[in-house]
């Protein structure tokens, strides 16, 4: 039976236009990092995109938590 792994990365709206990882909960440090710069790396890594959310009470903001599994 294939077993997976998940990671998840909450990120942090700046400017309307970009979002930055505030927090990867996994191996991949990546804090103060582009979301846009970071998904290259963790695609290297094995890492596949599942599913988004948009985080709107988040103690940091809006921003966005991006799920993924390799």
């Amino acid at each position: 039976m294939q077993k997976w792994e998940y990671l998840t990365v909450d990120t942090q709206n700046n400017i309307q236009t970009s979002f930055t990882v505030v927090g990867a909960h996994g191996n991949e440090p990546a804090e103060g990092i582009e979301i846009t710069d970071y998904l290259p790396t963790l695609g290297k890594h094995g890492w596949e995109l599942v599913c988004s959310h948009r985080l709107e009470a988040a103690l940091f903001g809006v921003g966005e938590r991006f799920f993924f599994k390799r």
